[in-house]
C-alpha cells in the first residue's frame, strides 16, 4: 500500500473548488486509488494499493502518476502541490507511514513544491515488534485501569523489540511513531520529546519503551482513580433508588437499570463490587430493617408491614424475616410489647 500527504498550497485560499479539483485528478490519474481524506485545512492523505511485487516499479508508477497530476494542475488553475509519499507493506504499517509523513510534510513547510519520499520506506527494513491485537491491548488495559496488564503488555514489547531484535535507526523511529500515535489515539500528549530523540539517534530501545510505560501508567492510574469515582457514584445513586422505592413490590433489578440509564448486567456487577452484596440481598435488608422498626413501633398488624415494606403476600413476608432472624414477626413484637398478630 501506498500513502501519500499532499498539501495543497492555494486550498486554503481558494475553498472547496481547488481541493474537489485535485481530487477529480487524482481518481482519474490514481485507478489504483482506495481512499481520499480530508486531514487539514490544506491537506489531502490518499492510499492506493497495487498487487505488482516490485515495489520499485511501484513506487516509480506512483511518482510518475503524481507528477502528471501537478503538472494538469498547474497548467489548468495554476495550483501547485507539494507531495510526499511513502510504501507501506501492509495495512498495519500504514498509520506508522502516515506519522512520519506528517513530520515530513510540516518539516516541508516553505519549501519548493514537489514530490519527497521517505529516505526509509515503511515497509523495508526488520520489522518492529507492535502488532495491532497488542495495541488495542494495551487501549484496554488503560481504559479500565489495569496496570498489572498494561505492564504485562510492556513486557512482551520490551522482550520482542529490545531481546530479541536489534532494531535499525529507522525501526526505532518507526516503533517512536507507532507509540506517538497510540498516544494520539488516546487523548495524551508528552511522547513528543521521545520522538525527536529517536530521530536524532539519542534514543535506545530500552529507554523509549521504559518511558511510553511510565507515562502510560501514569493515565491508567488516573482511569482508575476516574473508574471508581464513577462507580462509586453510580452505587450511591443504586441505594437512593433503593431506598426510594424499596416499598413497591415491582423493585427490581430491571426497573433500576431502566430508571439509572444502565443495563442489568453493569448495575448487578458494579453493585456487588462496591458493596460486596447482591442487589437483591440489599432490597431485602432494607426492606426488613424497616419491618423490624415498624414492628417495634406495633402501630401496624403484619399484613400492613407486609404491604408497606413491598411484600405482595405476607406469607412471603413472614419466611423471609424468620430466614433472616430467626424468628417470626409476631414473635419479634411481642419482645417489644405489642401484639400485632391482629
Amino acid at each position: 500500500m501506498v500513502i501519500a500527504e499532499i498539501p495543497a498550497r492555494r486550498i486554503h485560499d481558494a475553498g472547496n473548488a481547488d481541493r474537489a479539483l485535485v481530487k477529480a485528478l487524482l481518481r482519474e490519474n490514481l485507478p489504483e486509488l482506495i481512499d481520499i481524506a480530508d486531514t487539514g485545512i490544506s491537506a489531502l492523505t490518499l492510499i492506493a494499493g497495487s498487487t505488482l511485487r516490485d515495489k520499485d516499479q511501484w513506487k516509480r508508477t506512483l511518482h510518475d502518476r503524481l507528477e502528471q497530476t501537478r503538472t494538469v494542475l498547474l497548467a489548468k488553475a495554476g495550483l501547485e502541490l507539494s507531495c510526499c509519499a511513502a510504501l507501506a507493506g501492509n495495512a498495519n504499517r500504514v498509520h506508522v507511514a502516515y506519522v512520519e509523513l506528517r513530520r515530513l510534510a510540516e518539516g516541508d513547510a516553505g519549501h519548493d513544491a514537489g514530490i519527497r519520499w521517505l529516505a526509509q520506506d515503511a515497509s523495508g527494513g526488520s520489522d518492529a515488534y507492535f502488532p495491532v491485537e497488542l495495541e488495542m491491548h494495551i487501549i484496554d488495559a488503560i481504559k479500565n485501569g489495569d496496570d498489572t496488564e498494561l505492564s504485562s503488555a510492556f513486557a512482551r514489547l520490551y522482550t520482542e523489540n529490545a531481546v530479541r531484535r536489534e532494531l535499525s535507526g529507522g525501526e526505532l523511529r518507526r516503533l517512536a511513531a507507532v507509540i506517538n500515535a497510540l498516544f494520539i489515539r488516546l487523548g495524551y500528549d508528552g511522547f513528543d520529546a521521545e520522538i525527536a530523540d529517536a530521530h536524532s539517534g539519542q534514543a535506545t530501545t530500552e529507554a523509549l519503551l521504559n518511558r511510553a510505560q511510565k507515562l502510560l501508567l501514569e493515565r491508567c492510574g488516573q482511569s482508575r482513580a476516574e473508574h471508581l469515582s464513577k462507580q462509586q457514584e453510580l452505587r450511591l445513586a443504586i441505594e437512593k433508588y433503593i431506598c426510594q422505592n424499596f416499598a413497591d413490590p415491582q423493585l427490581s433489578l430491571s426497573s433500576a437499570a431502566d430508571a439509572l440509564g444502565y443495563t442489568q448486567a453493569y448495575i448487578s456487577r458494579v453493585f456487588k463490587q462496591q458493596t460486596g452484596e447482591l442487589f437483591s440481598a440489599y432490597v431485602e435488608r432494607m426492606r426488613l430493617e424497616h419491618a423490624r422498626e415498624l414492628l417495634r413501633r406495633g402501630e401496624l398488624p403484619v399484613y400492613r408491614i407486609a404491604a408497606e415494606c413491598g411484600y405482595n403476600s405476607v406469607q412471603v413476608f413472614r419466611r423471609a424475616f424468620a430466614r433472616s432472624y430467626g424468628e417470626s414477626p409476631s414473635s419479634y413484637a411481642e419482645k417489644a410489647g405489642h401484639d400485632v398478630a391482629k
